[in-house]
């Protein structure tokens, strides 16, 4: 709908049509019709007098405490290792997997297939290690890692280890 004196004329008389038959304020606010010149760069109504599309900011009061305490400095440590040897499983597993299939696939010098079994090898070492940090991380820590993270850590710790376990019954 254009009107034909234009949003100038409305915004000098703080009423524009739509904003009549709105219920709220802030509403009218959100809508914003064509009355570009009504607002300034910071998006305040200068018809109103104040922003009609933004909240009241409340002040932080710097003598309160967040509700979480920080976590003392041993925790993050451990967690940091847990976390670090759960990458190094993660990168080991599929650099042990992705070598065995290719082998099978094409068959391979014998290099290549004592690199696969030095990944294995690494990749229970390190199994074997993030498993024995994991208790330490859930004791020290105040809220413990992500149940998500904590499943991907065990899985990728156990597998190795599973592996060689299969390949000494084998």
């Amino acid at each position: 709908m254009e009107f034909p004196l234009g949003p100038v004329f409305f915004c000098a008389l703080g009423t524009h049509p739509l904003r009549r038959f709105s219920t709220s304020r802030r509403l009218a606010g959100a809508i914003k019709v064509g009355a570009s010149s009504c607002y300034n760069a910071a998006g305040t109504d200068n018809t109103h007098g104040g922003d009609v599309t933004a909240k009241p900011r409340r002040k932080k009061d710097p003598n309160r405490q967040s509700a979480n305490p920080p976590e003392s400095q041993a925790s993050v440590s451990i967690t940091v290792a847990w976390s670090l040897t759960v990458v190094t499983l993660l990168v080991l597993d599929v650099g042990a997997a992705l070598t065995r299939l290719y082998l099978r696939a094409e068959g391979g010098p014998l290099a290549m297939e004592v690199f696969a079994g030095w990944l294995l090898f690494s990749a229970a070492v390190m199994g074997a290690v993030s498993l024995a940090l994991l208790p330490a991380v859930f004791k020290l820590r105040r809220e413990p890692p992500p149940t998500g993270f904590t499943a991907l850590g065990v899985a990728v710790a156990v597998a190795p280890l599973l592996v060689v376990l299969a390949q000494l019954l084998r």
